[in-house]
C-alpha cells in the first residue's frame, strides 16, 4: 500500500483512503490482468470483423502512477470537488474522440468501470440486513458489470483508455436505500447512455454488441427499481426509455470518477443520412417488391400497402423527451427506404401481439392477482403506447392487426397454451416468452435502421423498456431452472416453458465479436451468459410467432 499523502489527517480520511484503496486492489484483480496472447488474438479478430479504425485521444504521460496506487480523496464528499477541472482532476483526463467507433466503445468502457467498481465495493461492504435473495442478484448484476467491462478491455486492446479511478465515499454503504438508489441512478443512466450513444456508431458489429449489453442494462435497472418498491410499476417508468447525450452522461457521472473526461467531435457523427435510392414516395409503388412471392404470415410483417409518404422525424434531445410527439416533416418528400418499412412493420405486428396479450389479460377478471396487477397494467400501457407510435410513425404504410390465438395453436384455439387466461402460471410464462423474444427481436434488426438516427434511437428506447418488462416478468415467477431465484436475466439457453427452446437458442454464447469473453474474465460461463443478450433474425422471430397467428 503507499504512504498515505500530506495532508491526509484526519481519520476519517485515512479510513476513506485505505478503503478506496482496498477497492482497487480488489478491481485490479480482473482490470489490470495481462492480456495473453488468447486474449490478443480475440480484440484484433473483433476489430478486424468491424472493419474499424481510428482512436481516441489521451495523455497518457498523466497515467505514469502504479496501477495499484489509488489517488487519496480531498474530501469525503465527491459532490465538493471541482468537476470544472479542479482539483478532484488535476492529475489526469482523458478525451474520448467521437471521430471514430473507438472513442464510442471507450465511452462505454468508462461507464462499465464505474458500474463494476460500485457494484464490487456494495458486495465488499454489504448493507445491514442484506437478505440472500438481494446478495444473489446483486452478485449478478456485479458480475454482469465486471464482464461487460472485461470485454470491452479486451475487445480496445492498446486503443483503450486507462483504468479509471472510481470516488464512492459519498455513498453510504451502510444504508440499503442509499445504495440501492444509487444503483437505480447508475443502471438508469446507463441505459440511457447506450441509448444516445447508438447512434454514433458505425460498425453494425459494434452497434449489434452494445444493443446485447444495453438491453441487460435495462433488465438491472428494473431489478434494482423492483427492490426499492416492489410489485409497482417502477420497474419501467415510462413507455420510451430516456436518451442522453454523453456530455450529459458524463456530467452526472462526474461526481464518482476522479478523472475529467470529455467528448469531442460527438456532433459530426450524429448526423442522419438517407439511401438515395429505394424510397417510396407518395405516389410510387415498388413493383419489385410486390412481385416477390410473400405468404400470409410474412405480409403480416413486412406490410401489404407500401405506397403513401412515410414520415418519421421523432427528434430525441440529450434530456428526456415525450417520444409520443412526432414530427412528419423530415420524410414527406421522399418517404423511408422498403427495408426500414419492413423493420418498422415487423416491430408493429409484435407490438399488436404484445398489446392484445396484455389487453386481454388484464381485462379478464380473476386471472390476475390484486397485488401483481400494477405490473402487467404498466406492461399494457406501455406495448400501447409503442403500437400506437408505431402506427403513427409508418401512416398509410402500417399493417392491418391480424387475428391473434394466444393458446399457440394456429387459429384453432387449441393450442398447448389453452388455459392461457384462465390459469396465471401459464399467463406469466407465455408473457416471458414473448416478452424475451421482443427484445431480441428488435435487437436483430437494429443495424438496418442506422442510417436514421431518430427512427434507430426511437427503437432502442422501445427495445430497452422491453428488456424491462422481460426483467419483471422472470423474477414475479420465482423459481426456475436448478430451484434458485430468477432474477431477470437469461441463463445459458434454458427454460422451462414447454415449446420455447427457439426464444432463448444461441443464449449460451460466450464469444462477442470474435472475442472469447470466458478468456479474458474471472466471471463464470454462467454469468458471462447473462451479461449478453442475443440477437434473433426475423425468420427466427417469426418462426417463434407463427403459432400465435390465427
Amino acid at each position: 500500500m503507499p504512504p498515505p499523502p500530506v495532508g491526509l489527517t484526519r481519520l476519517g480520511e485515512l479510513v476513506t483512503w485505505r478503503w478506496a484503496v482496498t477497492v482497487q486492489r480488489l478491481q485490479n484483480t480482473t482490470d489490470e490482468r495481462p492480456d495473453g496472447a488468447d486474449a490478443e488474438r480475440s480484440r484484433r479478430a473483433f476489430l478486424r470483423a468491424a472493419g474499424l479504425g481510428g482512436a481516441l485521444v489521451a495523455f497518457p504521460s498523466l497515467f505514469a502512477a502504479c496501477s495499484s496506487d489509488v489517488a487519496a480523496p480531498t474530501s469525503l464528499a465527491p459532490q465538493a470537488l471541482d468537476t470544472r477541472g479542479g482539483d478532484a482532476h488535476a492529475h489526469s483526463a482523458v478525451v474520448l474522440n467521437f471521430h471514430s467507433d473507438i472513442g464510442v466503445l471507450n465511452y462505454a468502457y468508462a461507464l462499465e468501470q464505474l458500474e463494476a467498481a460500485f457494484y464490487t465495493t456494495l458486495l465488499y461492504h454489504p448493507y445491514a440486513h442484506m437478505s440472500d435473495r438481494e446478495r444473489r442478484l446483486l452478485a449478478d448484476v456485479r458480475d454482469h458489470e465486471i464482464a461487460h467491462r472485461d470485454f470491452l478491455r479486451a475487445a480496445l486492446g492498446d486503443q483503450r483508455i486507462p483504468a479509471l479511478t472510481p470516488m464512492l465515499a459519498a455513498i453510504d454503504f451502510t444504508n440499503r436505500d442509499a445504495v440501492l438508489n444509487a444503483a437505480r441512478t447508475f443502471e438508469d443512466l446507463g441505459v440511457a447512455a447506450y441509448n444516445g450513444a447508438a447512434k454514433y456508431l458505425e460498425s453494425d458489429a459494434y452497434l449489434t454488441i452494445a444493443g446485447k449489453i444495453v438491453s441487460v442494462e435495462a433488465r438491472h435497472a428494473s431489478a434494482i427499481r423492483d427492490l426499492l418498491q416492489p410489485k409497482s410499476g417502477s420497474f419501467a417508468p415510462k413507455a420510451f426509455d430516456d436518451t442522453f447525450a454523453p456530455d450529459v452522461v458524463l456530467a452526472a457521472a462526474s461526481a464518482f470518477i476522479a478523472e475529467k473526461i470529455t467528448v469531442v467531435n460527438a456532433s459530426e457523427r450524429a448526423t442522419m443520412t438517407q439511401h438515395s435510392t429505394g424510397h417510396i414516395g407518395m405516389n410510387e409503388r415498388d413493383t419489385n417488391d410486390a412481385s416477390r412471392p410473400m405468404n400470409r404470415r410474412a405480409a403480416l410483417f413486412t406490410g401489404a400497402r407500401l405506397s403513401g409518404a412515410v414520415a418519421v422525424g421523432l427528434r430525441v434531445a440529450s434530456v428526456p423527451v415525450a417520444l409520443s410527439v412526432l414530427s412528419k416533416q423530415a420524410f414527406a418528400q421522399s418517404g423511408l427506404p422498403l427495408a426500414v418499412i419492413e423493420v418498422l412493420n415487423f416491430a408493429l405486428t409484435l407490438g399488436y401481439l404484445g398489446a392484445e396479450f396484455y389487453v386481454t389479460g388484464v381485462g379478464t377478471a380473476g386471472l390476475i392477482p390484486v397485488a401483481d396487477r400494477p405490473i402487467f397494467t404498466t406492461i399494457r400501457d406501455h406495448e400501447v403506447a409503442h403500437v400506437a407510435y408505431l402506427k403513427n410513425a409508418l401512416g398509410a404504410a402500417a399493417v392491418m392487426k391480424p387475428m391473434f390465438d394466444f393458446t399457440a395453436g394456429n387459429g384453432s384455439m387449441k393450442g398447448p397454451y389453452t388455459d392461457v387466461f384462465s390459469n396465471y402460471a401459464t399467463f406469466m410464462a407465455v408473457a416471458q416468452a414473448f416478452e424475451d423474444t421482443g427484445v431480441r427481436a428488435y435487437k436483430g434488426q437494429a443495424p438496418a435502421l442506422k442510417p436514421y438516427d431518430d427512427i434507430l434511437t426511437a427503437a432502442l428506447t422501445i427495445h430497452s423498456v422491453e428488456a424491462r418488462h422481460a426483467s419483471e416478468v422472470r423474477r414475479l415467477r420465482g423459481n426456475f431452472s436448478e430451484m434458485t431465484p430468477n432474477e431477470g436475466w437469461i441463463t445459458r439457453n434454458s427454460t422451462d416453458i414447454p415449446r420455447t427452446a427457439p426464444v432463448h437458442a444461441r443464449e449460451e454464447n460466450t464469444i462477442q465479436g470474435g472475442v472469447d469473453v470466458l478468456s479474458v474474465t474471472t466471471v463464470g460461463r454462467d454469468e458471462v451468459t447473462e451479461a449478453f443478450d442475443e440477437p434473433l433474425t426475423k425468420q427466427q422471430v417469426l418462426a417463434i410467432v407463427d403459432p400465435f397467428i390465427a
